[in-house]
């Protein structure tokens, strides 16, 4: 079975884990939090993720999910990460790839933690 039929069909469950992760441990909720800069450990993580997908850097909602946990990084934080790392490899000319079809989720992707594009 592939990872992502497992991320599909524990996606609901994994969501439950993320949610009972960060209300225990922190993790963005409060809002007037000081914010916190991504380790070289947690970056390490999602570079390994991105260096074993390079045909298809998107991770699915439960990848980015597990990756989260991993890294102790919010989801938003996540999908920032993964969306800056795409662009910048992309202007780098380091990394081609079929460009997934726009969707809302790409558009809250590609802003930062302030809302701001």
């Amino acid at each position: 079975m592939s990872l992502e039929c497992v991320c599909a069909s524990l996606s609901s469950d994994l969501i439950l884990v993320y949610v009972l992760f960060f209300r225990r441990y922190g993790g963005g909720y409060d809002l007037a939090a000081r914010r916190k800069n991504a380790t070289r450990e947690s970056t390490a993580t999602l570079k390994a993720w991105l260096n074993e997908h390079k045909k298809n850097p998107y991770p699915t909602k439960g990848e980015k999910i597990m990756l989260a946990i991993i890294t102790k990084m919010t989801l938003t934080q996540v999908s920032t990460w993964f969306a800056n790392a795409r662009r910048r490899l992309k202007k780098e000319n380091k990394m081609t790839w079929e460009p997934k079809n726009k969707t809302d989720e790409d558009d809250e992707d590609m802003k930062d933690d302030d809302g701001k594009g």
